[in-house]
């Protein structure tokens, strides 16, 4: 993100353990702000979803999964505005 290039905040699943459930937060500095999208959105199966809110004035990104299948990438990908 420094260099105005997304970055990928993932979690990839394997078959040594089952993940019911996943959540991951991003906390920007304050005055940043960036567009998101979220990785692994049409995967069958996975309940993916994303929320944005403000902390003390920095913005702070946060995506939560349910019923990860094995073999699968969730999370968000972020770009700084």
């Amino acid at each position: 993100m420094r260099h105005k290039q997304p970055e990928d905040f993932v979690l990839r699943t394997t078959n040594a353990l089952e993940i019911a459930c996943a959540e991951y937060s991003i906390v920007l500095p304050r005055g940043f702000e960036a567009v998101y999208e979220l990785i692994g959105e049409g995967e069958p199966d996975v309940q993916l979803t994303a929320d944005l809110s403000d902390q003390d004035g920095k913005k702070v990104y946060k995506w939560c999964a349910d019923k990860i299948p094995a073999m699968t990438f969730v999370g968000i990908r972020l770009q700084l505005k």
